[in-house]
């Protein structure tokens, strides 16, 4: 995201908490003074919407998907 975005420029970062994350290039926010935003997003709440979606062919989810991995590798992944 460092790369996309100019400088004093804004990422939004929304998804589900993961974790601790060691690896993340903190500095090179801080040294371009961009401003970093994050929130959870209540991704439960929507399945039974996104479910009927799919469902009823309202949405295809493969017009979104960019990575494929085995299932035993899923949490590699995720």
């Amino acid at each position: 995201a460092t790369k996309a975005v100019r400088k004093y420029g804004t990422v939004q970062m929304t998804g589900v908490y993961g974790g601790n994350y060691n690896a993340f290039p903190l500095g090179a926010f801080w040294v371009r003074n961009i401003n970093l935003k994050m929130g959870q997003a209540p991704v439960i709440h929507f399945m039974p919407e996104l479910f009927e979606k799919i469902t009823n062919k309202e949405f295809d989810p493969k017009e979104i998907i960019t990575h494929k991995i085995p299932l035993e590798e899923a949490s590699y992944g995720y």
